[in-house]
């Protein structure tokens, strides 16, 4: 008996140092990379995309330290470390390449606005995607969705702080992550050879279950958290929908190899409990149905069939993303409100864009602006005609998508803008708005050079 207990207290302190070890370095060791990073790399001062200016100095500083190369060489040896791991069927390697995925997460943390200072060299990582398109990030926003649920949840009972949400996911994820790595280590020491008593009855994977949980609420926590504005970088909502899908790839091929080794002994325990989440039938049902229309069974038996699954819902939900958080939604909501409640989100959404704080913030509002079509002509130009020069652009942006001849008067106005460095990229958004309607307008569009008006003496290049 007594024994028993002192094997029971060393296999729950050792579970509990490697938990907080592994949470503290995760915690901790981002902070100091940063810090030395910043102190041994010279960057250049400010946004990194913030005018013409900014974008040639990064370019330069790109160039100097090959930071492109360095990017893609890195991105596409996590694919190969990924693709190599369900090949030779070694998940560790696979593993491996999630974390590398997901590490850009942690340049978000980095408090300097030039995007690849300090800890924001792991935006390099994504390169390759932010060069096709920077809009691309946008397709991992579904995940958004379990936060804003349990945040409406928590509404509905008075609370409204977005604390309670991010704290329940991290505690709840150090916490599952604990008693995972503790009933494994029980499960050994006994010599069993599937891991099926204390929290394993609740999930079949809770050591990855606690890591996505932990880190959602660390994702949830840099949404809240005020950094520096910048307007360029990839966001955390991509990396970690693609890493975590990546794990439910390694989760699903470790049970291909436990069927394997234990063969009718994990079936039945796999029957007992669920594979990551206790959810109704109902609700597995539902979310197992495209792969049983496709395969014509309820579970992958093989690593191709793997694969496949984890493939078709990342698909889905990049698609969902790209509908719901993307504009398509709330183009389908707009169409379909009645003229007052139209009109009420409009002035909401340009009340919010004039307060929002950062780049991302605006964009997103913008886009769900934007999905008004017709009648957010009007309150584009009034951003366009208005002080803030960030907006002044976004809104001239913003207003090259939208078919209004409208558009046209306001649009070349914002051509006779000065040449300087701060104005170009307004006068080019400006160009491209203005030449876009000028087969519909009615008078001919100035040549931008003509208006040009010269810079004062301290804003000439």
């Amino acid at each position: 008996m007594q024994s028993n207990l002192v094997r029971t207290g060393f296999l729950l302190l050792l579970a509990v140092v490697f938990t907080a070890g592994l949470t503290f370095a995760t915690v901790e060791l981002p902070e100091v990379v940063d810090r030395l990073l910043q102190n041994q790399i010279a960057t250049p001062g400010g946004d990194s995309h913030a005018d013409t200016v900014a974008r040639l100095k990064t370019e330069l500083f790109m160039a100097h330290y090959h930071v492109r190369a360095i990017g893609y060489a890195a991105f596409f040896l996590l694919l190969g470390l990924i693709v190599l791991g369900f090949a030779t069927r070694r998940t560790g390697l696979a593993a491996l390449g999630a974390v590398g995925v997901m590490l850009p997460v942690f340049a978000q943390f980095a408090g300097v606005m030039f995007f690849l200072a300090g800890l924001g060299v792991l935006n390099a990582v994504w390169l390759p995607v932010l060069d096709v398109s920077y809009e691309l990030q946008q397709w991992g926003r579904v995940i958004d969705a379990p936060g804003d649920l349990l945040r409406w949840l928590l509404g509905l009972v008075g609370i409204h702080s977005n604390w309670p949400v991010i704290l329940f996911f991290i505690g709840t994820g150090i916490l599952v992550f604990l008693l995972g790595v503790y009933a494994w280590l029980a499960a050994r020491a006994r010599g069993e050879g599937v891991a099926d008593s204390l929290v394993y009855r609740l999930s079949r994977h809770p050591q990855y279950l606690g890591w996505i949980l932990w880190t959602y609420g660390a994702y949830l926590l840099l949404q809240r958290m005020q950094y520096p504005r910048r307007s360029w970088g990839i966001g955390a909502s991509l990396p970690w929908l693609i890493s975590t899908m990546i794990i439910v790839a390694v989760a699903l091929m470790e049970e291909l190899h436990m069927r394997r080794r234990h063969g009718d002994a994990y079936d039945a325990y796999r029957r007992s409990a669920p594979f990551l989440i206790p959810v109704p039938h109902m609700v597995e049902r539902i979310v197992g149905a495209p792969f049983r229309i496709l395969f014509g069974k309820p579970q992958p038996e093989h690593g191709r069939e793997v694969l496949a699954v984890v493939t078709l819902y990342t698909v889905l939900l990049m698609a969902i993303s790209a509908f719901a958080y993307g504009g398509g939604l709330s183009g389908t909501v707009a169409r379909l409100s009645s003229s007052e409640v139209r009109a009420e989100r409009i002035a909401q959404l340009v009340t919010e864009l004039r307060a929002a704080p950062d780049y991302h913030r605006r964009y997103a509002l913008l886009r769900e602006l934007e999905a008004f079509g017709q009648s957010a002509v009007t309150p584009l130009l009034g951003l366009l005609e208005g002080d803030d020069p960030g907006l002044r652009v976004m809104a001239a942006e913003a207003l090259e998508t939208l078919p209004s001849e409208r558009a046209v008067p306001a649009l070349t106005a914002a051509l006779s803008l000065t040449a300087c460095p701060e104005h170009l990229t307004l006068r080019r958004a400006s160009a491209r708005g203005t030449t876009s309607r000028s087969r519909a307008a009615s008078f001919p569009v100035p040549a931008a050079s003509s208006m040009a008006i010269r810079c004062s003496s301290k804003e000439r290049f």
